[in-house]
């Protein structure tokens, strides 16, 4: 369990609190982490589920990594909604 606070998180993390939102509500959405504030608990892995290989082998995701790409993700799906 997580035990920041969110003025904490987006410290750590270097992100706004729009954006620290916007990760978890994907992460939620994943089933990657439970959610009931002030309390953020990170949820196994299903035991046969798919497993991402680090980009170019360059060792282990980190977790600010992993965020900022499922944020700018929504954010282009959004912009794609938006295009004309």
């Amino acid at each position: 369990m997580s035990f920041y606070g969110d003025t904490t998180l987006t410290a750590r993390l270097r992100m706004n609190p729009t954006t620290l939102a916007l990760a978890r509500g994907e992460l939620l959405s994943r089933d990657l982490i439970a959610h009931e504030p002030p309390l953020t608990q990170v949820l196994s892995l299903p035991p046969d589920g798919p497993r991402r290989s680090p980009v170019r082998d360059q060792g282990p995701f980190q977790l600010r990594g992993v965020l900022r790409e499922a944020v700018a993700r929504l954010h282009g799906d959004r912009q794609n909604q938006e295009a004309p």
